[in-house]
């Protein structure tokens, strides 16, 4: 298991809520190797250190069954879902927050729950880097997973920021929102950040990535 830099585990947002109507089956429970596609997602964050937090939404019940009365991580429900994923965010995020300490409060990572091949490691990169500048004293600030110039998952939000956060319209977009404040990149290796399984054509070719380096 990487080792968490904060003294306290740190919540790993995985919003799990929309309707998957581009692929037509549910992404969450696509399979993947030995599970579904939630279960790699899931053990990413647990292998970095991070408190899952599974947000369910349409198929609340599913997600509820499988992962339901875990110790290890936590399953809410966002019943506002169709609002866009800003809601499930703030739902996640809003839930962790109140099992920490609000002294040892410093922020949560966002990682979608059909990304499952961003790997522990860069999710511990990117903690790792919100930890350096805490050492620092520096002013909170976005951290966005990026590579070639380009930003990916996970991100890294404060929970100074949250309360603006639940402030936002529903539907606002909460990249555009990150970015027009403090934010800076977390430089990480590969193209992992960036692949999403929004349709089958993208679901195929990861898993053909998966089976090609196994």
């Amino acid at each position: 298991m990487d080792q968490n830099p904060f003294p306290a585990p740190v919540p790993c947002v995985i919003p799990a809520a929309g309707l998957s109507s581009r692929m037509g089956a549910w992404k969450p429970f696509l399979p993947w190797k030995d599970g579904v596609v939630a279960d790699a997602v899931v053990s990413a964050a647990l292998s970095a250190g991070c408190l899952p937090v599974l947000v369910a939404g349409c198929e609340a019940a599913r997600l509820e069954e499988r992962y339901g009365g875990r110790p290890d991580l936590l399953v809410v429900r966002n019943d506002q879902w169709r609002a866009g994923m800003l809601g499930s965010i703030r739902t996640g995020a809003a839930a962790a927050g109140t099992s920490i300490p609000e002294g040892i409060r410093s922020g949560f990572l966002v990682l979608p729950a059909d990304m499952p091949l961003v790997e522990a490691a860069t999710l511990r990169d990117v903690m790792l880097a919100a930890r350096r500048r805490a050492e620092r004293r520096l002013p909170p600030a976005a951290l966005f997973a990026s590579s070639g110039g380009r930003l990916g998952h996970p991100v890294w939000i404060p929970y100074a920021f949250l309360p603006a956060i639940m402030e936002l319209d529903p539907g606002a977009r909460l990249r555009d929102w990150l970015t027009a404040g403090p934010w800076e990149p977390v430089p990480v290796p590969g193209e992992s950040i960036f692949i999403d399984l929004d349709t089958p054509e993208e679901y195929r070719a990861a898993l053909a990535s998966v089976s090609g380096n196994s």
